[in-house]
């Protein structure tokens, strides 16, 4: 009986052995995930161009402010905060279009007229439609089938432009029955839309729009399908 005993005790260890080993081993590779993509991220540079002032960047990404886009080639993503009057000119068209043909990722964010002009600019050049509108709601609706984020929902921004539909891009985000986020393929490359970049203002910013701009990058930089 003793001998039986001492089996089952021996089996029991053996089983919390083996169980908390399991449990290391997955901690450990959590770890070792996250270090990585923190480990990726800060090792590319992103190219910030416009009206970036009041934006509330996260300081583990490697962020580089210019005013032109005479090296854009140079970087993997690409973020553009539209203004009032565009930094960006006609001549620089062709320079987006060969960043992202070899692969880059570009976000256009706009807000309600005049911080439109970037955006503006590049979407007639490429696509032959611009933003519009000025709306106002605290949240706006994440798509069942968004490939940018998990969230359901986030803050839509302060005063927010829309888009219109078009067959280059899905809708990721509707601000009741309107497109406020979209994304899109050009070439080899990924281009998405905002019409509320306000939500990222220091003034503005909580837990959910963190979320999403690191999404918003991961996504920009090939790390969501």
């Amino acid at each position: 009986m003793l001998n039986l005993l001492n089996k089952l005790r021996l089996i029991i260890e053996l089983n919390y052995c083996f169980y908390v080993i399991v449990v290391m081993k997955k901690f450990m590779l959590f770890c070792l995930i996250t270090f990585f993509n923190k480990f990726l991220f800060a090792q590319k540079e992103i190219l910030v161009i416009g009206n970036s002032n009041e934006i509330c960047f996260d300081t583990s990404l490697n962020f580089v402010f210019v005013e032109n886009l005479d090296r854009i080639l140079d970087y993997d993503i690409v973020l553009i905060f539209s203004g009032a009057s565009s930094k960006i000119k006609s001549d620089d068209i062709s320079k987006i279009v060969d960043f992202l043909s070899k692969g880059g990722g570009l976000y256009l964010g706009c807000e309600n007229w005049p911080f439109q002009a970037e955006t503006n600019l590049i979407l007639e050049q490429l696509f032959s439609f611009q933003s519009w509108g000025n709306f106002n709601s605290s949240y706006a609706k994440v798509s069942e089938d968004s490939e940018l984020t998990a969230l359901k929902d986030i803050p839509s921004g302060n005063s927010v432009a829309v888009f219109p539909m078009d067959l280059n891009f899905k809708v990721d985000v509707w601000l009741e029955d309107k497109p406020v986020i979209m994304s899109g393929s050009f070439d080899l490359g990924r281009i998405v839309l905002d019409g509320g970049y306000s939500r990222f203002f220091c003034s503005e910013i909580n837990t959910a729009s963190k979320s999403f701009f690191l999404d918003l990058v991961a996504y920009l930089g090939g790390q969501k399908n």
